[in-house]
């Protein structure tokens, strides 16, 4: 995407990051009713959708600016590695879930960027914009947590009370960002072959 509008292939692309992150989600519910192999289909999800992410964030590049959707390729590769470190057990669970926390934290500002710019121009509904901006400033919370993942905190049994705090930011981006993506989806699917902007 070029022109700054959103695209059909965008579109299609915010879709297929949102339908991935709600897979992984019951990937993972699955994995708490059933056990394996729920847990690496969960995991191998979210590492996919980390990718997705920045590769969503470079296609709206033009509307976040260099700096965040920098930073948002930073944070794909840092989701991915953190599903990597579980999946490969390099670490445990928690410590992976920390460092993807952080990968996401990384992808959340250029989600609030684009959102506040597209939404300045009409491009997209004034609540979706708002869902957007919400889902990017939860997602960035997650950044808190390079704290325990310097700290190398990797046993929920011994990990300070606080250090659950930090991944608040998957709420943001396993939860908020994935409906504001398909709805994305749709907003791009219905705006094929229009030019005018989106009202309401």
């Amino acid at each position: 995407m070029t022109s700054g509008e959103i695209d059909q292939a965008t579109g299609q692309l915010a879709t297929a990051v949102g339908a991935v992150a709600l897979v992984s989600d019951a990937a993972y519910f699955a994995f708490v009713a059933v056990g394996e192999p729920f847990g690496s289909i969960n995991d191998v999800g979210y590492a996919a959708t980390g990718i997705l992410a920045g590769a969503l964030a470079w296609r709206l590049r033009s509307r976040a600016g260099t700096a965040p959707t920098a930073a948002a390729l930073a944070g794909a590769a840092v989701a991915a590695a953190g599903s990597g470190l579980v999946l490969t057990g390099t670490t445990g669970w928690l410590l992976a879930g920390f460092v993807s926390a952080v990968g996401f934290g990384l992808i959340g500002p250029s989600v609030v960027a684009a959102n506040s710019s597209l939404s300045a121009d009409g491009l997209v509904p004034p609540r979706l914009a708002v869902l957007g901006r919400t889902a990017g400033s939860v997602m960035t919370l997650g950044l808190t947590a390079v704290v325990p993942v310097a700290m190398r905190v990797d046993d929920a049994a011994t990990a300070p009370g606080w250090t659950w705090f930090t991944m608040v930011g998957w709420f943001g981006a396993v939860i908020l960002y994935p409906a504001w993506a398909i709805w994305l989806g749709r907003v791009a699917g219905r705006r094929t072959g229009q030019a005018a902007p989106v009202a309401g």
